[in-house]
């Protein structure tokens, strides 16, 4: 488990990249204070290499971090500084998260699904937690300067690359996040479950869902190939499930295809990301959006008020309980 990455390409570095390269001023809200620990890209890749073949490290979630945990407000002084950028500052009292998941969007030109729910975590600190961390793996050793000036660096390079070469640009693909608020006592794997299984009841009788070892086929009436296949990952903790886009009409999937839908816990709560990774679309780009995409939205905020009608659900069930008084 990882605060912020940094490194080329991704979400967070490049959108904080774009801040302080376009913005003349930099107000800070109050969550800018709070702590996150940023880790190279490089220390990424060793830890997951090291993590191999350990039976020490098996079904155990491990943070890491880089050698120093800091601010937002460092980190954005430090690119900045790193950058030549000398722009004032202004520290803001007051947390301004809704004004700040705008500004950040229209400021960094990315989508707002990938915006919204990076702002909204960084109201919580995220910070390493020792007693998760494995020597040799945890422990970033790429300062956060040298891991900018390597991200930057590398982000030329390839601009520079991709000006002068002649072959057709990569496919298409859909990168789609949002968050949702799950039951108490419930987490991430529960709630990839749980989503499979809603699917198929709230759609009835146009949409139905079948699962065999894992394998979940998304189906419509009298159409024996399946809309969508989703495989569903072996579990190593709880607070994390996947299941892979594997075939279906509606996805293009090819032997190094890495689409996927994620259910992450953000720790210590009951609020969950739910994101959908590198899905390449069957249908035309053009006619994707403006049914298959909205369709997706539709359908995730639903199932966001599906939760919601649970947790009210649960909470009046346990107010009632306190209620009942034995009789003597």
């Amino acid at each position: 488990r990882a605060a912020l990455i940094v490194g080329p390409k991704g979400s967070s570095f490049p959108i904080l990249s774009k801040l302080v390269k376009r913005l003349p001023v930099m107000a800070l809200p109050r969550w800018t204070r709070n702590k996150t620990h940023p880790v190279a890209l490089p220390d990424v890749i060793h830890a997951l290499g090291e993590s191999v073949d350990r039976d020490d490290v098996k079904d155990r979630a491990i943070d890491i971090g880089g050698p120093e945990a800091m601010t937002y407000k460092e980190m954005i002084l430090r690119t900045a500084d790193i950058m030549g950028k000398r722009q004032p500052t202004i520290d803001i009292p007051l947390l301004t998260v809704k004004l700040s998941r705008l500004w950040v969007t229209l400021v960094s030109g990315e989508p707002k699904e990938t915006v919204y729910p990076l702002v909204e975590s960084m109201v919580h600190e995220m910070v390493a937690d020792p007693e998760k961390m494995v020597p040799g793996i945890s422990d970033g050793k790429i300062t956060f300067e040298q891991s900018v000036r390597d991200a930057l660096k590398e982000e030329e390079e390839k601009k520079g690359s991709s000006s002068s070469s002649s072959s057709t640009p990569d496919a298409l693909d859909v990168r789609s996040v949002q968050r949702v608020l799950l039951p108490k006592d419930r987490d991430a794997d529960w709630a990839a479950d749980d989503y499979m299984n809603w699917l198929s009841s709230f759609a009835r009788p146009f949409l139905s869902s079948t699962m065999k070892d894992q394998v979940v086929g998304i189906n419509i009436p009298f159409y024996e190939q399946p809309l969508l296949e989703l495989t569903k990952e072996p579990v190593r903790d709880r607070q994390m499930a996947t299941y892979r886009i594997t075939g279906g009409l509606f996805a293009k999937v090819e032997e190094d295809s890495r689409g996927r839908i994620e259910f992450r816990q953000i720790p210590g709560t009951q609020e969950c990301i739910i994101a959908i990774h590198e899905f390449v679309p069957a249908l035309p780009w053009i006619l994707y959006k403006v049914t298959q995409a909205n369709v997706h939205l539709l359908v995730m905020y639903l199932f966001k008020l599906h939760l919601l009608r649970r947790i009210h659900s649960t909470e009046q069930e346990s107010t009632h309980a306190d209620e009942i008084v034995p009789s003597s």
